[in-house]
């Protein structure tokens, strides 16, 4: 007895002995370890102690039976323990003279891998049946059919029942069985996957074209081959419809290829998504000789992309391009026109380019061409010129005119007007030398005529200039002399223009510039400070007159004449000028001229 206990105590089945008053008599570790408690605390209990509510279970009805009629039993149950959790357990019930020997075998996790294993079943076909593609399992030997799914039975037409008659051969065509016996000769018994493109055969007679996907599996024992099949006849024909239509494409952009080559325009030929499939020969020309690089003359690139890509000054142009081709594309827009300059370091060139829809059912894209325009430019640049060239003739034609008419008005001052008041002056003074009483009335008017004669001569100066061997360095002294001695304001002058190097011409435009602005300052500007630069570098002569008087808004209107009267004056000369100020912050004149 002290062996049987101890080979119990060391089997991995729970073994447990209760005797006729349903006490635990004995219990091994393993019982002990599935009923999920301590040895002790079964030993000397019963099992309705221990398990209350267990008289109403399959369980114990079977203990009963073995404890009462003396008849072994054996039971799979599922057990509910105390705390609710539940185990699996195969259970071997013997009578002993004790009462009754129980061994038991926990098989929850056998239970679990079994309900596994009936879900993936369940799924299998699931998925097997209910999938939207077509499925069978043919034997590989007799090539029946031995399942099909209901998306087969569908599209082929035949029933399940039709189906599971037949055999694969059934639903290809006859001159096609040849390659599928070679096919099926060449499958090995290791082979998982193989595909390939058939035709079969549904019960109405069409032919179909299928691309097969097969699997080997083991279908109770047979080996058979899992097979799903795509339908893809409507893709084949489309497809085919792709390439006549393609083909149609290129013998259209060949005939439009040989006419767009004898244009002398650079052209492209855009698809309707404004990729670029032909370029003439003018287009390949213009490429080589300007160093271009790029695939195949950007044949196959998107021009719309290409234009998006510009940076710099070209950036805000490419925009445009970009969008003008799409909307064209699109028939947002019936042409779209840009004119544009594409020079190099030889010449200058001009390009008009014009993006116009391909109209025809049968192709759609757009045509962009590059238009060579440099000459119709060159010629309205060169007439602009001629033009501008006549107005600065006109205007410099006018400042010699009135530079005659200032010396003549200043000379007929100085020569007549003067002598006539000079003379006048003589006559009151001998008439007063004859009376006191007259000389006292007379001493006035010859004051007044003291002091015309003077205005005069300054009037005199500021218009009569030389025209010849002209000292403008000197003109310019006298003009800030002027506020100098009217302590008007402090001056500065700065004077670096090489001797011979400007024509009197200039130099008296120059002098002429710079008188106006002084008589501005003395009249207007309230400054204290002046100062004018005047300076000659690399065939340039840079002119700086500054001021901090009140200044003023450069962008309103002014009713007098002396600024554009300046503006006129360096523009005769191709020159440039630049006027910054504004109120409270004095002004600055900076002035360019070409020498």
């Amino acid at each position: 007895e002290s062996q049987f206990r101890n080979t119990l105590d060391n089997m991995f089945e729970g073994a447990q002995i209760i005797d006729f008053n349903w006490l635990y008599i004995y219990v091994n570790d393993s019982a002990a370890k599935f009923g999920r408690t301590k040895k002790e605390e079964l030993l000397g209990n019963t099992v309705m102690e221990r398990y209350p509510g267990i008289e109403d279970t399959d369980l114990f009805k079977a203990m009963e039976c073995c404890m009462n009629e003396r008849i072994a039993q054996q039971i799979e149950t599922e057990f509910i323990f105390p705390d609710g959790t539940k185990a699996d357990f195969e259970l071997s019930i013997q009578p002993v003279p004790e009462g009754i020997f129980i061994l038991s075998i926990d098989i929850t996790e056998r239970k679990r891998a079994e309900e596994k294993v009936i879900q993936s079943e369940i799924k299998y076909r699931s998925l097997f049946y209910k999938s939207p593609l077509p499925k069978w399992i043919f034997d590989t030997k007799t090539l029946r059919f031995l399942d099909i799914n209901d998306a087969a039975i569908k599209h082929y037409g035949y029933s399940r029942e039709e189906f599971l008659a037949m055999t694969i051969k059934d639903i290809r065509p006859k001159e096609e069985l040849a390659k599928l016996e070679d096919d099926l000769s060449k499958i090995s018994g290791d082979i998982d996957t193989s595909r390939g493109i058939w035709r079969h055969r549904k019960k109405s007679g069409q032919m179909i074209i299928v691309e097969l996907t097969a699997h080997s599996i083991d279908y109770g024992g047979i080996k058979a081959r899992m097979v799903v099949a795509n339908d893809i006849t409507d893709k084949i024909k489309a497809e085919e419809r792709l390439r006549k239509n393609l083909l149609e494409k290129q013998l259209l952009a060949q005939r439009m290829s040989a006419i767009l080559n004898t244009l002398p325009a650079n052209i492209a030929l855009l698809n309707e998504k404004g990729i670029i499939i032909d370029v003439n020969d003018s287009w390949k020309n213009f490429a080589d000789e300007n160093g271009f690089v790029g695939s195949n003359y950007c044949i196959g690139d998107n021009y719309i992309q290409i234009s998006k890509r510009s940076f710099g000054h070209e950036k805000e142009e490419g925009e445009k391009v970009a969008k003008g081709i799409k909307d064209v594309l699109n028939g947002k827009m019936k042409e779209f026109v840009l004119e544009y300059d594409c020079h190099s370091q030889e010449i200058k060139r001009w390009f008009r380019m014009v993006v116009s829809p391909l109209k025809g059912k049968a192709y759609a894209g757009a045509v962009v061409m590059h238009i060579n325009i440099s000459e119709l430019r060159n010629m309205e640049q060169e007439r602009l010129e001629n033009r501008i060239a006549e107005q600065k003739k006109i205007t410099q034609a006018m400042l010699q005119g009135q530079e005659k008419e200032r010396n003549h008005i200043g000379r007929e001052l100085h020569d007549n007007i003067n002598q006539i008041l000079a003379g006048t002056k003589l006559y009151l003074g001998i008439a007063g030398k004859k009376d006191e009483a007259v000389k006292e009335l007379v001493r006035y008017p010859m004051a007044l005529i003291d002091n015309s004669i003077e205005e005069i001569r300054i009037l005199c100066h500021n218009l009569v200039t030389p025209v010849k061997n002209i000292d403008l360095e000197s003109l310019v002294r006298d003009l800030l002399n002027k506020l100098d001695d009217a302590e008007v304001a402090k001056t500065s002058f700065s004077y670096e223009i090489p001797k011979g190097i400007l024509s009197d011409e200039l130099k008296l435009n120059i002098y002429r510039i710079m008188q106006e602005q002084v008589n501005n300052i003395y009249k207007y500007s309230k400054a204290k400070n002046v100062s004018i630069s005047l300076k000659a570098f690399d065939h340039l002569v840079t002119i700086i007159v500054t001021d901090d008087g009140k200044g003023f808004d450069t962008e309103k209107n002014r009713s007098g004449i002396g600024i554009s009267n300046m503006i006129n004056r360096v523009e005769s000369f191709n020159g440039e000028i630049t006027i910054e100020s504004s109120p409270g912050n004095g002004c600055t004149i900076s002035i360019n001229i070409p020498y």
